[in-house]
C-alpha cells in the first residue's frame, strides 16, 4: 500500500514572507488585528500574525473588539483584520462595510469581493488564495481539472471556487447538509474541504490517488481538528495537507500580502 504524504506550507509560507519583505523594501507598513482576548485559538493566530509580519517587514498591532471604534477613526487608515470568533454583539460585515475596501485585508468587503466574481481582483480572501496556491503546487496547471469543494463560506468556499473556474478547473460544490456527499467528491482529482466538520472526509469518498486539501478547523479536546479522517484516507489518497500546518501558514502568509498590496497601491496613489 502506497503510504500518503502530509503536504505543510510552512516552506511555502517562508518564500511568500521573504518576497514581501523585498517588496516593501523599507517603506511602512502597518495593520491592526482585532482579536477577543478570552478566545486562546484567536489570540495564538494573532501571535503568528504579529511575529510573520516582523519578518515581512509589517507592523502588526493587536486590538480588542473594545476598540474597534477608534480604529474606525484611525488617522493612517491602516488595513484590519478582524479574527474569530467575535462578541455577539458585534457585526463584523457591517464593521467592514463601514470600514471600506481599501482597508479590508481579507477581501470580504462587498467591492472586492465583487472585483473576485468580475476577475479584476487586486486582493483576495486569503486562506481562498492559500488552497489555489497549493492546489497548482500539488496539481500543477488546474485547467482541465475536476475538482470538488466542500463548504460554501463567503470567506473560503465560494472564493477559491471562483478562483479554480478562472483557472480553468471544472468544480463541484458541495457543503455539508449535501445528500450525497460522497457522489461529488468520489472521482474528482482534488478535494478542498472546508466545512468545520470532523471527520467529514472518509476514505469512500475519495479517489484511489486523488489530492485533498483539508481547510476544517475545529477545536476539540484541545486541539485543532480537520474535516479529513486521516485515519480512513491514509494509504488511498495521495498527498493530504495537515492541520493546521498545511494551508495555515500560507494563509497567514497571504493576509499579509493583502496588507502589503493595499499599503504599496495607496502610497502610489499618493505619489
Amino acid at each position: 500500500m502506497t503510504k500518503t504524504r502530509v503536504f505543510s506550507g510552512i516552506a511555502m509560507a517562508q518564500d511568500k514572507i521573504a518576497n514581501l519583505r523585498e517588496q516593501l523594501d523599507g517603506r511602512t507598513a502597518q495593520c491592526h488585528v482585532v482579536r477577543d482576548p478570552a478566545s486562546a485559538p484567536a489570540v495564538a493566530y494573532s501571535r503568528r500574525l504579529v511575529d510573520l509580519g516582523a519578518q515581512a517587514g509589517i507592523r502588526v498591532v493587536e486590538a480588542g473588539y473594545d476598540e474597534v471604534q477608534a480604529l474606525r477613526t484611525d488617522v493612517a487608515q491602516a488595513p484590519v483584520i478582524f479574527l474569530h470568533p467575535a462578541p455577539p454583539v458585534i457585526d463584523v460585515p457591517a464593521l467592514i462595510t463601514a470600514l471600506g475596501p481599501g482597508r479590508d485585508a481579507e477581501a470580504l468587503h462587498p467591492v472586492n469581493l465583487g472585483k473576485l466574481l468580475l476577475g479584476v481582483q487586486r486582493i483576495v480572501p486569503p486562506t481562498a488564495q492559500a488552497a489555489l496556491l497549493v492546489a497548482e503546487h500539488l496539481l500543477g496547471p488546474l485547467e482541465g481539472k475536476c475538482v470538488a469543494v466542500v463548504g460554501a463560506s463567503e470567506r473560503v468556499g465560494l472564493p477559491v471556487t471562483i478562483l479554480l473556474i478562472q483557472r480553468g478547473a471544472t468544480v463541484r460544490i458541495a457543503h455539508k447538509r449535501t445528500r450525497n456527499l460522497a457522489a461529488e467528491t468520489c472521482d474528482a482529482e482534488l478535494v478542498i474541504s472546508a466545512a468545520g466538520v470532523p471527520g467529514l472526509i472518509s476514505g469512500h469518498h475519495i479517489a484511489a490517488g486523488a489530492h485533498v486539501i483539508d481547510i476544517g478547523l475545529t477545536p476539540v479536546e484541545g486541539k485543532l481538528v480537520g474535516d479529513v479522517d486521516l485515519a480512513a484516507v491514509e494509504g488511498k489518497v495521495g498527498v493530504t495537507t495537515h492541520v493546521p500546518d498545511g494551508v495555515g501558514p500560507l494563509t497567514a502568509a497571504c493576509l499579509l500580502e493583502n496588507i502589503a498590496v493595499l499599503i504599496l497601491h495607496d502610497q502610489v496613489d499618493e505619489s
